[in-house]
């Protein structure tokens, strides 16, 4: 069994779950930690002594970690905040290394490009976290669904509700942000963050190729905030695919109870009910239920770094790749920047005691996305007339409107 030279840039946050993952590969002889980036190694003083006991040396900047492994790297583990990946990537690949790295990909379709053509100049590739695409539930119900066995597949409908308080805000310099000070994008959101795997899964599925993705062709969103953010925190929209289907999500942050995420997939002979972490269901429209076994959260990310480092010995694992995951950054940039962002009401808001201390969120959000997610119509809770509209510079209307979609937040409240 051959061993690979790993660099991993970060250990702090969910960079703690890549690290994770090292040093279970490190215990089975398969990578040897090299290598790792970070940049605060006051706070992580425990971290990087484990480390360095391994053999890993440890670097302040990214820049200073290639000055002295150029070229001696087989895998770059990246799990850093969004507005850095794009620039990170194209650095790794261009000192030799292959990569893995979280998701999204990138903030923006230009920074995808970028590392596709890296990739083609270099000859290295790119592996994407988007671990639910690795699931051997998702990869199997892909194979139905390409085979014909569901017939055609008219829509999917993802509905999700994690609470996320003021102190997830607070996390780092971009969570909650659309573009940073020094110029790097970030378009922090549900969508692209906390839901990706979820809208990722559903354009994966979405597609009738095995291993494509579908794509937007036009777009209809309504996007609000309860917490005080550049961002949105809650978004209803539909998008009609290039597949000829359709997607709709209701998702949101500012709720105050937690629920399962779904994607149901609405076919020509049955519907595919996913809960995350929890079970598949498949409703045959003869009478007929079957269940399928969902894999876990550990099983899940093990099979991913297992499938990339496959890659890497020249075999033909199932990865995440680059041009896979651009059409979740299309859909991501489009919501970003074509769209208005609305400040919900104060009647509809409400305080309450959350662990990262007081945080509002929004009067019966339960009940309304679930209704909106059921009739795959926006929820009544999104017309709120033109209260702070929150319109930004180049933002000013909704240029990407899905024809046939419906009209979101024309609704009126009860």
């Amino acid at each position: 069994m051959h061993t690979y030279s790993a660099a991993l840039i970060g250990v702090s946050g969910y960079a703690r779950t890549h690290l994770s993952l090292a040093i279970e590969q490190v215990a089975q002889g398969r990578i040897k930690l090299a290598a790792a980036t970070v940049v605060n190694q006051r706070e992580e003083d425990f971290v990087c002594s484990r480390l360095r006991s391994l053999g890993c040396s440890i670097h302040a900047t990214t820049a200073e970690m290639w000055s002295d492994w150029k070229e001696r790297i087989d895998l770059c583990m990246i799990p850093t905040g969004i507005p850095h990946h794009a620039t990170m990537v194209i650095e790794a690949l261009r000192a030799g290394a292959h990569v893995f790295v979280e998701k999204p990909l990138a903030a923006t379709t230009a920074e995808v490009d970028r590392i596709i053509q890296t990739e083609a100049d270099t000859g290295k590739t790119v592996a994407v976290a988007f671990q639910d695409l690795y699931r051997p539930d998702a990869r199997m119900i892909k194979r139905r669904l390409v085979r014909g066995e569901f017939g055609d597949l008219h829509s999917t409908t993802v509905l999700g509700l994690w609470p996320r308080d003021r102190s997830y805000y607070a996390r780092n310099n971009w969570a909650g942000r659309m573009r940073l000070e020094n110029g790097l994008t970030a378009f922090d959101s549900p969508v692209s963050n906390a839901f990706a795997h979820f809208i990722n899964l559903a354009l994966y599925w979405s597609a009738p190729s095995a291993d494509g993705l579908a794509s937007v062709v036009s777009l209809d969103a309504s996007l609000w905030r309860a917490q005080p953010i550049e961002s949105f925190d809650t978004a209803v929209f539909c998008a009609n695919l290039d597949s000829g289907s359709r997607l709709h999500a209701c998702l949101s942050h500012a709720g105050a109870e937690t629920r399962d995420v779904s994607v149901t997939l609405n076919a020509e002979k049955a519907t595919v009910i996913w809960t995350h972490l929890k079970q598949c269901e498949i409703k045959w429209r003869d009478g007929r239920n079957e269940q399928i076994r969902i894999a876990g959260p550990e099983e899940t990310r093990t099979r991913m770094l297992d499938a990339v480092l496959e890659r890497l010995a020249g075999g033909n694992s199932f990865i995440c790749t680059s041009g896979m995951a651009r059409p979740h950054a299309d859909l991501v940039e489009r919501l970003s920047t074509g769209f208005p962002i609305r400040n919900i009401p104060r009647k509809h808001l409400k305080t309450i005691m959350a662990p990262g201390g007081d945080t509002t969120v929004v009067k019966n959000m339960e009940t309304l996305l679930g209704e909106a997610a059921q009739k795959m119509t926006p929820p009544r809770l999104f017309r709120f007339g033109h209260e702070s509209s929150g319109r930004r510079k180049g933002n000013a209307g909704h240029k990407n409107d899905a024809p046939g979609c419906p009209r979101m937040g024309d609704a009126a409240i009860n």
